[in-house]
């Protein structure tokens, strides 16, 4: 994680936008970083990770396995864990820089922007959900996720 990035308390600027995020943390707190972190990303963050993560793929040297000691027998090897890239270790930094901005994004949109962003996103993980005996509908939670935009916000 890059040593700047932004934190929900970061993103909610202004008093409607805590007011949309606490009316979807009480039921599902999981979901308040994934909608902001949805609001806060481009629409093709996963197609812009894959591309990012084949560059470095390329570039990036394969791992070198130590050889088997001679003259003993050969024990069932255990599968070798698989490389970890960290900022010292991967090749292409430009790209790996470009990742972590991606997943770890230090910049919030506007409120108007991260309100409709994380409303659409909260209610898009709600849809996900299956639907269980006596749960409310995801039109029921949109609905209640709108009654953060009837109090009158500009006023002090």
């Amino acid at each position: 994680m890059p040593a700047t990035h932004l934190t929900v308390g970061d993103a909610c600027t202004s008093e409607q936008a805590l007011a949309v995020v606490a009316d979807l943390l009480p039921n599902r707190p999981n979901y308040v970083q994934t909608a902001v972190w949805r609001a806060g990303s481009p629409t093709n963050a996963d197609a812009q990770i894959t591309a990012l993560l084949a560059a470095i793929d390329a570039v990036q040297p394969a791992p070198v396995l130590a050889p088997a000691p001679a003259g003993k027998k050969k024990k069932k090897a255990k599968p070798a864990p698989p490389p970890t890239l960290t900022a010292a270790t991967v090749v292409d930094k430009k790209s790996f820089a470009a990742i972590q901005e991606l997943v770890w994004p230090s910049v919030a949109p506007d409120d108007s922007t991260l309100i409709s962003q994380f409303e659409a996103a909260a209610i898009e993980l709600y849809k996900s959900e299956k639907k269980q005996k006596g749960a409310s509908s995801y039109k029921n939670r949109a609905r209640r996720l709108a009654t953060a935009h009837v109090p009158d916000w500009s006023s002090p």
